[in-house]
């Protein structure tokens, strides 16, 4: 890897092994990249990690949807009247917890 290039292969390999900015910039300088070009990787990595985070994101608040219309289905026909409290004050707040932990996500980025 003397020569690193801009790929998606080099990039996930940087992203997986190094965790932090400061790594980042000793492993490219060891392999005698220049400065200007450590800025432009450094860059496409955080953009890497940001888009890697905004998809964990959205799969949370896809997540959090499923939960909430489920339980909103089943609060409404109420099958189990049993457990109608523990759905309708059970799976709401689960389900509002996991969207706004996906917008979280989705939006810090």
């Amino acid at each position: 890897m003397s020569n690193l290039t801009s790929t998606n292969h080099d990039l996930k390999n940087l992203i997986a092994n190094c965790s932090s900015e400061a790594e980042i910039r000793e492993r490219l300088l060891a392999h005698g990249i220049p400065n200007d070009k450590i800025n432009y990787h450094v860059e496409l990595i955080r953009k890497e990690r940001f888009a890697s985070r905004q998809t964990s994101g959205i799969y949370w608040m896809v997540a959090g949807s499923v939960v909430g219309f489920i339980g909103c289905i089943l609060s409404i026909t109420n099958p189990f009247p049993d457990l109608f409290h523990a759905i309708l004050y059970g799976l709401t707040p689960l389900s509002v917890i996991l969207v706004f932990v996906g917008l979280y996500l989705f939006l810090e980025a």
